[in-house]
């Protein structure tokens, strides 16, 4: 059952997941009363799959990352195969998503990402609006650390934070590295659906890495 906070009450839903220095997996948590709060676990809260479902289409509208867990996990991977294979090839880095090219940045000096949140309405702060959730992540270089909002098209940051979100909840996305990609789709359970949308795009199956 949900555990009862002080702050709160129930936890209703996700907003959150961020790494400490320490690293410890803290989570984002929202009350039915009211109030956010970071804690360390989320396993003794229910439905806790369905939330973690819920934070990622939240964060990911676009569908670029997903849980394996998630019902419609083998139809996002299909369309990964579709996207790749016609914007960069299943042995390549993503070279566009939608109609925007993935960006390179000069001046890019962070190091990993350490925290993924959105949040909506007034705890988006100033100049959200519209109803849609503020997406932001923590960057980190060395000891420092910041929260920045995420850009979309900027492809070493959606690594990063693929990454960070691989590491801990064993979230597989578009954006982690080609490299890997056979591996952690595989892994998943994702290989054969990716490898359909491939063939769907007319390049055919994705090909095999090479150790």
């Amino acid at each position: 059952s949900d555990v009862d906070s002080p702050l709160g009450g129930v936890v209703v839903s996700l907003f959150g997941i961020r790494i400490t220095r320490a690293g410890e997996v803290w989570y984002g948590v929202r009350y039915a009363k009211g109030g956010n709060e970071w804690r360390r676990e989320i396993e003794t809260l229910e439905d806790v799959e369905d939330k973690i479902a819920a934070f990622l289409l939240m964060a990911f509208p676009d569908g670029s990352a997903v849980h394996p867990s998630m019902s419609d996990a083998k139809d996002k991977a299909r369309k990964w195969g579709s996207l790749v294979a016609t914007s960069g090839g299943p042995q390549a880095p993503l070279k566009l998503e939608g109609d925007a090219t993935m960006l390179e940045p000069d001046g890019f000096y962070c190091d990993r990402v350490t925290g993924l949140r959105a949040l909506t309405g007034s705890d988006a702060g100033p100049g959200a609006g519209g109803g849609k959730p503020r997406i932001c992540v923590e960057v980190a270089r060395k000891n420092l650390s910041v929260w920045a909002t995420m850009v979309q098209h900027n492809r070493p940051l959606q690594a990063l934070t693929a990454a960070m979100l691989y590491e801990t909840l064993g979230v597989v996305s578009v954006h982690l590295p080609y490299q890997s990609r056979q591996t952690i789709l595989t892994e998943a359970g994702l290989w054969e659906a990716f490898s359909e949308g491939a063939a769907s795009a007319g390049t055919g199956p994705a090909p095999m890495e090479q150790d």
